[in-house]
Formats: structure tokens, sequence, C-alpha cells
């Protein structure tokens, strides 16, 4: 049993002896709940307790500071529970590398926002690059930063100022160069669009119930952005990268990337429950009937069947749900899909996840472990493809999937915890 729990915490990239402990605490749990004997017959109660023993989300600022006591503890005499000394070093970080306190204007003191930082569940994106600037951290660190400690997608290289910040981050230069290398952006003259290169080397994963391999989606620039990670690109080369996004009007700067993941995703699961639709209405009055368009509401329907919708027919506000703290934002709605689809969110790791997960569960006749490691391979492809670093068993919704997929009928434990969850 503990070799599927290994596949991720072994294999989890992380800091040397930092946030690993909690992804190593987080395995044990899971292996703990579904170890126990009444597992199979009591799976989505056990779950739903699971998750609410779980409840207390690792706060952004536990990652900071053990982050700054791993690497700077011991020569500054930093102990792990003084946040005045923590507050005392950051001030000096930022002071002796002139990083600005914010990269808009802001007439909150340093003082205040680090306090702030310290002791917040989660921060802006913004304040992630502050930090990596202050801390001189590599770019490998402010990554983890983006995809662990506030779980969103790595660099976005399809925003000029976050290839500007990685290009700054990977040759040691201050944050003061990031800002003029941005004013010169904005105010440079658009060269050509460049030819975006040879293609990509195809990604396929292996998909329950496909003859053919599933083909993830390239996008026009994806051999620059996957060069530009790997530290292949010189700067006249990131400066033409730059430019080409500035001629291509990348006034949306949501990753292509995944959103073409998202709607592949989104493809083949409506194509899974026309054919799921067919098999059970294949003959009316004796007459073939077409396959039926699949709408987001279907979607919606299968995962949330049980629960409560308001007068209007919505899925009441999860709020009312003993769950909603953790899990608001991860509610894959029919109205969350459609600005998914229209291109007015930006796609998540939650996102691709969810669907990731119907897309196993909906026609899946593995074992609850082969089903596990597949689903654990292809969401770590989908998610490092996507620049989302991988999966995080320690973040709570991304164990509440991993143990559906261990139970005997995952999408009815996903459901029933989830209707269960408005009960109480």
């Amino acid at each position: 049993m503990s070799e599927w729990i290994n596949m991720i915490t072994d294999n989890t990239i992380d800091w040397s002896n930092n946030s690993l402990e909690y992804t190593r605490k987080a395995g044990r749990d899971i292996q703990s709940l579904v170890r126990r004997r009444d597992f199979s017959e009591n799976d989505s109660r056990m779950i739903l307790r699971y998750l609410r023993s779980q409840s207390e989300i690792i706060p952004f600022g536990q990652y900071l500071k053990r982050y700054i006591y791993q690497r700077f503890g011991r020569k500054n005499g930093l102990g792990k529970d003084d946040d005045a000394a923590y507050r005392d070093f950051l001030k000096t970080a930022f002071s002796r590398t002139n990083t600005p306190k914010s990269f808009h204007r802001s007439s909150t003191t340093l003082g205040a926002l680090i306090n702030g930082w310290l002791s917040a569940a989660s921060v802006s994106r913004e304040t992630v690059f502050l930090l990596g600037f202050a801390l001189k951290m590599p770019v490998e660190d402010v990554s983890m930063f983006l995809t662990k400690a506030i779980c969103e997608q790595d660099f976005n290289l399809n925003d000029p100022e976050e290839v500007i910040y990685w290009h700054c981050y990977r040759n040691r230069l201050p944050a003061m160069y990031a800002r003029e290398m941005m004013e010169a952006y904005n105010h440079s003259d658009v060269l050509p669009v460049l030819d975006p290169g040879e293609a990509a080397a195809d990604v396929r994963l292996k998909m329950p119930g496909d003859q053919e391999a599933f083909l993830l989606p390239d996008g026009p620039t994806l051999v620059n952005r996957m060069n530009l990670l790997k530290g292949r690109m010189s700067e006249k080369e990131i400066l033409d990268y730059l430019s080409t996004l500035k001629a291509q009007k990348k006034l949306n700067r949501y990753s292509r990337t995944a959103y073409n993941c998202f709607v592949s995703l989104m493809e083949r699961a409506k194509s899974q429950i026309q054919d799921l639709n067919a098999e059970e209405d294949l003959y009316v009055f004796g007459k073939v009937q077409d396959r039926k368009t699949v709408k987001e509401a279907e979607i919606e329907k299968i995962l949330y069947s049980g629960v409560p919708v308001d007068e209007k027919g919505n899925l009441l506000n999860s709020s009312f749900s003993s769950l909603g703290k953790g899990f608001a934002k991860h509610r894959l709605s029919r109205q969350r899909m459609s600005r998914l689809l229209s291109g007015k969110a930006a796609v998540t790791r939650y996102d691709l996840l969810t669907l990731l997960f119907l897309n196993f569960v909906l026609k899946d006749e593995e074992e609850p472990i082969p089903r596990y490691k597949q689903f654990v391979k292809n969401a770590d492809a989908i998610l490092e493809y996507c620049y989302m670093g991988r999966l995080n068993i320690s973040n709570l919704y991304e164990a509440f999937l991993l143990v559906c997929l261990l139970t005997e009928d995952p999408l009815n434990a996903f459901s029933e915890v989830w209707e269960q969850s408005y009960q109480e």
C-alpha cells in the first residue's frame, strides 16, 4: 500500500527538510484512512470527516518562515517561532537589496506589509515576486513558492512582466533592473513576429478506456517557453520573445497552454458522456436516437448531483457547506466552466485536476491502486506541461481527489462527500 504514497512523497520536488514533511504527513494520513477496515463501507462519510479534521490549511506565512529558517536561520540566529526576528530579517533584506515594498503605489508601510505576509493564509503573486528579489531566491525557489505555497501556476510566460522577473532571478539581477526592463519594454517598438521554431515533442497520456494515447495540445510559442524555462535563451532572444508577445497583442495574459488543456479535457469528458447517454437511450420508440450535445450543466450535475440548488437552479453557495472555506474556489460549476471556456477567467490547477478526475472515473474499470497510479502520472504530466508544478498531496483538495480515487466508486464518493457537507 505504501508504494502509491511514495509515488508522490518521494518524488515531490521540494525544499530539503522544509514543506516536504507536510507532504509526507499528508501521505501517511491518507494511508491510515484507506487502510481502515470499514473504509469501503463508509468511504464518503469517512472522507468528509478526514477533510474536516484536516481543514487547517498551511498558511503562506508558515511556508515563508520555514524557508527563511532553513536557508538563513543558522547564520542569523533565527528561532523557529520568533516572529519579531523574522520581521527584522525581512526589513533588512528589502533594504540591502533595494527591493521596493510594492511594484505599484502603496501607502502601507513595509513593516505593516511584512506583518501581514507572516500571518497571511495566502498572498498575491506580486508578493512572491517581491520576496524573491528581497531574499535573492534562485528561480527554482520562486517557482516552488508559486506552485506550492500559494498553489498557483508557475511563471506565466505569456506575461511579459513575469518573463522579465524570470530572467532577473535566473541571472541574479535586482528588482530595480526588472523595473527598468519593464519600462524599456513598455516604450519599445514592436519587432516582427518571430517564427516559433520546430514543433515540440508530443506529450501523450494513457487515459482510461482509450485505445489511443491522449495528446496534449501545444501553443504557438511552446518551444520558446520550454527553452526559456530551461535557461536556453540568451538576453537578445528573450527581448525578441517579449517583442513577439507585444506584436501578438496578448492583452489576455491567462495561460493559453492551460486553457487548451482544459478545452481538450472538456471535449473528452463530453464525448464520454455522449457515449454513456447513447448506451442508455439508444432506442426510443424503436428508433435510433441522435447523439445529443453535452452542455456544461450536465457535467455540473454529474459532479455535484447531491448538492442543493437555489430557486434559480444554481448550486447552493459553498459557504453553506462544511467544506466551504477550503473548497470554495475549486467547485467546477457550470458558470465557472462558461467563464473558463470564454476566456473570462484563468484556468487553475484545480480546474484541470477536477476535469482529469472526471475523465478517469466516467468509464473507468480499473482497480483502485492502478487507477490511482495512472492518475498521479497524468496529473503530474499535465500540471508540469502547464507550468503548475506537480501534484501537492498536502493540499487538501488534491488529497480529496486522490482519496476518492482509492474508493470502489470514485465519482459516487466525490458527489456524496459534497452532498453530505451540506447536511452538517
